[in-house]
């Protein structure tokens, strides 16, 4: 009998937390896993700490690669994998013991295509439950919870969106780790990573793409991941060509959701997305304290972007009503409004040039 899970994680210069992503794997309760990692042409000692965690326990299969990309990474752990199940994990992040063991046995009884769980959200101060959907459910053959997914995987954390199948969508998110999803889903359909958008959102049209292909869905209303937040994670970073990135996932998945009409859930989750990319650029661009233009040059590069016709197009068509968060709503009145000046104030009062 083959491993009714494979475990894929990609792993890049982690040698401060891979030890314990490993640990929390190879420690569950449940045993019949396939554990797959791919060491991506890490320079530090990721390597070494690899082959040493998973030394001798014949469920590893241990990959070391020249760096080719998160995509990449996880694309070969998919060709690699043999379970009736697939799970990301990634490197810098740990499991509950029984995680693996709940979750699979949830997901055969009901025989599931995609189940989905609750995290915690781990910093140094403090842990924090993120709930996913109000309560657990399954759902079969119902186009409406696909739906409502997919567009789920789009939405920002602070939407605040009502559906048919669901009284409220807590948080949203496409990131891979949020579910275990049957293998022959992920293969049948030819499922990949974009290595385009590495580093900016290639887990969510991952998620985007595969949960079409899902029939039978479910959610358990517990956390079992730990999700950490450091100063190394990607959304601290100073990311010079932050824009380019976020015109590829714009592109990929206007593709996606050309044929969907202007009111349905995808492209209402696609212009929630795109106002997001503003705070974003600030955030990793314009306004991190990484940036050295002056004040000046930030702004008139903050006002192309927010006047260019995609995103001025996305923040005139974005339902407030959506937006959860009451600050975030009075911020995108600012730009529906013009008034750029006063929303670059707020965003940039911590910059230092």
């Amino acid at each position: 009998m083959g491993p009714s899970v494979s475990i894929i994680v990609a792993a890049y210069n982690s040698e401060k937390y891979i030890e314990s992503c490993l640990s929390s794997i190879i420690n569950q309760t449940y045993n019949n896993i396939e554990i797959i990692v791919i060491d991506d042409g890490s320079t530090d000692g990721t390597g070494w700490l690899i082959d040493k965690v998973l030394s001798g326990d014949r469920r590893a299969h241990v990959i070391h690669q020249d760096n080719r990309g998160v995509s990449q990474a996880r694309n070969r752990g998919i060709d690699s994998a043999s379970g009736e199940y697939l799970f990301f994990c990634d490197a810098d992040d740990w499991l509950e013991a029984d995680a693996i063991g709940s979750l699979y046995s949830t997901a055969k009884r009901e025989q599931l295509d995609i189940l989905y769980f609750d995290h915690f959200r781990d910093s140094e101060s403090e842990s924090r439950v993120i709930k996913l959907f109000p309560e657990s459910f399954v759902s079969k053959s119902d186009a409406t919870v696909n739906d409502a997914l997919r567009a789920a995987a789009l939405y920002v954390p602070s939407a605040n969106f009502k559906t048919k199948c669901f009284s409220k969508v807590l948080y949203g998110g496409g990131a891979a780790w949020k579910y275990i999803i049957r293998r022959s889903v992920v293969r049948a359909n030819k499922v990949r990573f974009d290595s385009r958008l590495d580093g900016m959102m290639e887990d969510a049209v991952f998620s985007f793409d595969a949960i079409q292909y899902c029939i039978n869905i479910g959610y358990i209303s517990r956390p079992m991941y730990h999700y950490l937040v450091h100063d190394n994670s990607t959304i601290h970073r100073y990311v010079p060509d932050c824009s380019l990135k976020f015109d590829r996932v714009i592109e990929s998945v206007k593709r996606r959701v050309a044929t969907q009409p202007p009111y349905s859930l995808t492209r209402k989750a696609l212009n929630m997305r795109i106002t997001a990319f503003i705070d974003k650029m600030c955030e990793m661009n314009l306004c991190n304290a990484e940036n050295p233009d002056p004040d000046s040059v930030a702004y008139k590069v903050f006002l192309q972007y927010v006047k260019s016709d995609v995103i001025n197009r996305a923040v005139q068509e974005a339902n407030l009503r959506l937006y959860g968060n009451s600050r975030v709503r009075l911020q995108i009145l600012l730009l529906k409004l013009h008034l750029y000046r006063i929303y670059w104030m707020i965003k940039s009062r911590n910059r230092r040039i």
